[in-house]
């Protein structure tokens, strides 16, 4: 046979092969692609109009607390939302009267362990700080420049359309996971700070605002410890940042995130007794009375 004619052969049955699928299950190939549109387009829509509600002015202005450069600075950032935040936590703080900042995951909102929309408006409602701690807290570190900017500003929406607009523009990183293309979508969306989990203390000005410096109050630190920390902070005029994630009684807890109850009592009497050298603010309390410095690059 003509080798040409055998070409001929193999070319139709090879186009024949690729295309009797796209019209045999055309119908099907056309709703699942009609689908998948619709799916991206409700998406897209949603995210737009979750940055869009009209919020009461109330919410979005409070009376801003001027702070003393004689005095540390003290702020609790409560990580991911833990019940335990809102059950424990909150009342220890609220009773002498030391607000906080809770780094919100949306999508973990109003599921078990976590605290509901209604636990997270009433601690706003008593002046604390909801930050974004990303919509569904994945590590920075492993995503490209759009995945991070998807997450960044997923969280910044939900934020903003339950009317949590305070300090929805600052950003706690998941895991303490970032690099430069996350230093860069915050600079371009002007993002107002974010929080790391590198040890150490903040200086009241300069500071690196997308790297601030923290202490993490994880199951093997004791109340001496932290007193100490709160000791230099108070010597030295230094901004310290505490980090918690949950609480219990203790207890053995091999992901270190659990923090004693009864230290954390201890250490808010503590501040208690020496609250005339500090003052206990929320983070975005920390940025309104401090001359911010964006770094240009991180470094």
């Amino acid at each position: 046979m003509d080798r040409k004619l055998i070409k001929v052969y193999i070319f139709l049955l090879v186009a024949f092969i690729a295309v009797f699928p796209l019209v045999r299950y055309k119908d099907i190939l056309i709703t699942d692609i009609a689908d998948s549109f619709t799916q991206l387009i409700n998406h897209k829509i949603q995210d737009i109009t979750m940055g869009m509600t009209h919020c009461p002015p109330s919410d979005n202005q409070r009376t801003k607390k001027p702070l003393s450069p004689n005095k540390a600075k003290i702020i609790f950032v409560l990580d991911d939302n833990w019940e335990s935040q809102y059950t424990f936590a909150f009342q220890v703080l609220k009773r002498r009267n030391f607000p906080a900042t809770i780094a919100v995951i949306p999508s973990k909102v109003n599921q078990p362990d976590y605290m509901s929309l209604s636990q997270l408006q009433d601690v706003y409602r008593n002046g604390w700080d909801l930050v974004n701690h990303t919509f569904d807290h994945k590590n920075l570190s492993t995503l490209d420049r759009e995945e991070q900017s998807d997450q960044i500003m997923r969280g910044t929406a939900w934020l903003n359309s339950k009317c949590f607009t305070q300090a929805s523009n600052i950003v706690v990183y998941p895991y303490g996971a970032f690099n430069s293309s996350t230093i860069q979508v915050l600079a371009e969306k002007k993002y107002r700070g974010a929080r790391s989990l590198i040890e150490g203390f903040e200086k009241n000005q300069p500071y690196t605002t997308y790297q601030a410096k923290v202490q993490n109050l994880t199951t093997p630190v004791t109340t001496e410890q932290v007193k100490d920390w709160i000791d230099e902070a108070i010597q030295n005029k230094k901004t310290l940042i505490f980090v918690n994630h949950r609480f219990a009684d203790q207890t053995v807890d091999p992901t270190s995130m659990i923090y004693d109850k009864t230290r954390f009592v201890e250490v808010v009497n503590y501040l208690a007794e020496v609250q005339d050298k500090v003052q206990v603010i929320t983070y975005s309390e920390w940025l309104d009375n401090e001359q911010q410095i964006r770094p240009s690059h991180p470094n």
